[in-house]
């Protein structure tokens, strides 16, 4: 996709990537490296405002197999409109490194945070887990590309750095 085609988040820089951290998947959520028990989604309200991505777990069978794995991950967001238009960049490189630009509107009910892209070429999942605070957005991924079906396969975690 062509930079900045969607939105005008600027293309993210090396010094933001980080490793991904691998969980075992289990009926309830999952079990972190040293035992304890993953967050799971609990909803909330998504403030506006300009996130980062500050943590990238991995269900095991997608893991790479380090823990933390080397940085190879960035993601920014912009969130306007009461939580409910999202701008999106996000930066991979794990193999060929990639930049991608996208936008798309959500809504929320209960845990659960569905996705309709308006433009750019990501694949988004139907729905999503997830827990809002007042500076946080944690996105859980499921099988399937939809809450209901399968097993959770990453939790994506951002922090706010400014609100609009």
């Amino acid at each position: 996709m062509t930079p900045n085609a969607c939105n005008s988040i600027p293309a993210l820089t090396s010094d933001a990537l980080l490793g991904e951290e691998c969980f075992v998947p289990s009926s309830d959520g999952g079990v972190a490296p040293d035992g304890g028990m993953l967050q799971v989604p609990v909803g909330g309200t998504i403030q506006d405002g300009d996130y980062v991505l500050v943590r990238d777990q991995v269900s095991a069978d997608n893991c790479f197999g380090q823990d933390p794995g080397p940085p190879s991950r960035a993601r920014s967001v912009r969130v306007f409109g009461g939580g409910t238009y999202f701008e999106w960049v996000q930066s991979d490189l794990q193999g060929t490194a990639t930049q991608a630009w996208w936008d798309a509107t959500g809504s929320t009910s209960g845990v659960i945070f569905t996705f309709s892209e308006t433009c750019g070429s990501a694949t988004l999942p139907a729905t999503v887990g997830f827990t809002a605070t007042s500076d946080e957005l944690t996105l859980f991924f499921y099988g399937n590309q939809s809450f209901e079906n399968g097993p959770l396969h990453i939790i994506t975690t951002y922090r706010r750095t400014c609100a609009r």
